[in-house]
């Protein structure tokens, strides 16, 4: 029997399979060498985007919070209070006699010599400042002496005017601390003192730590970790006042350099270990801001500044606009004293 071989049905042999082989071990390594490379990066990509989220998200709160520095809980500026909903004091005795009265008010909380109040509301608005004042039961009642207006009916409400000039604490803070206080977060019921604290040794972290006023109840937490540069800085000004040549108002109970501006700048790094090779890259990211104002400071101060030249300004220091004028800025919450910075 005769035996036929087809030559197009041979298989491969050993050496064409060698070769085969190496070329695909070539191809796959590089193409594993690119998924690596695209793995890589796209780790890089993930924690850099993460970084810049964090830093993001911290300078943003701490722009919000200096913005809303200086203001005072439930403040009003002189319009249209007629109702005790949400008034913080009420005045527990009736005022029959203008000039100075001592009287029963709500509560002792918050509290101080020097601080203005507006008592009532449209027609019969009485901004008065607080003379003296006596907690006659712990914190919830008080008397206090002022210089009304104007006569009131017992439960009258009592609201904080303006806002505070040394609302960012300059004589606290520093290039590696900020201190500053009012109603931090906007609610209208309360005050905070916070402070932002670069760390003391590089890479650390930035940490926000915040007082409830007038309990000193502290609560601190870090922002942001591996904080590798971290500074803040100040544009100061006087506090103002009004020439004695323009108008004859009482002095301001504050004696500070008033913060206009603070700019702050921080540099966060982190070092991703790469899974394929083990290899560790350095990441860095940066972000400042120049010139970020608390609002509420600029614009008392201006309102302060601007009224100087008026006429209505120039009518003697027991008036209605006088004080309301002095009411923009008020002095420092005695409690201020007592903050851990």
């Amino acid at each position: 029997m005769r035996t036929f071989t087809n030559r197009k049905s041979r298989g491969f042999t050993l050496l064409e399979l060698m070769i085969s082989m190496a070329v695909f071990l070539i191809l796959s390594g590089a193409v594993l060498g690119g998924m690596s490379k695209l793995q890589g990066n796209y780790r890089m990509g993930e924690v850099r985007t993460t970084m810049q989220q964090r830093l993001r998200a911290t300078m943003e709160l701490m722009a919000q919070e200096i913005g809303q520095a200086g203001l005072q809980a439930s403040t009003v500026e002189g319009d249209g209070i007629v109702t005790t909903a949400g008034a913080p004091y009420t005045i527990n005795s009736a005022i029959t006699a203008t000039g100075s009265q001592t009287v029963n008010i709500s509560t002792s909380s918050g509290l101080y010599v020097g601080q203005w109040l507006q008592v009532d509301g449209g027609a019969n608005q009485d901004p008065i400042q607080i003379i003296a004042f006596t907690a006659t039961n712990g914190s919830t009642s008080a008397t206090i002496t002022a210089t009304f207006g104007l006569v009131h009916t017992t439960g009258r409400p009592a609201y904080p005017m303006g806002v505070f000039p040394d609302g960012i604490v300059y004589a606290q803070s520093t290039a590696t601390k900020l201190a500053m206080y009012g109603d931090i977060n906007g609610s209208g019921n309360g005050l905070y003192a916070v402070k932002y604290t670069c760390p003391t040794v590089f890479p650390g972290s930035l940490t926000r730590t915040e007082w409830s006023l007038p309990t000193l109840t502290a609560t601190s937490y870090p922002l942001i970790d591996n904080v590798t540069a971290c500074s803040f800085t100040y544009t100061t000004s006087t506090a103002p006042a009004c020439p004695a040549s323009t108008v004859a108002l009482p002095p301001l109970n504050v004696s500070i350099n008033m913060v206009t501006q603070v700019g702050f700048t921080i540099t966060a790094t982190e070092t991703p270990t790469l899974v394929d090779t083990g290899a560790t890259l350095p990441i860095s990211i940066t972000k400042s801001y120049s010139n970020i104002q608390p609002r509420n400071i600029i614009a008392a101060n201006n309102i302060y500044i601007a009224a100087c030249n008026t006429a209505t300004a120039k009518d003697g220091t027991n008036s209605t606009f006088t004080k309301y004028l002095n009411g923009e800025l008020q002095p420092d919450p005695t409690v201020i004293a007592s903050v851990p910075w």
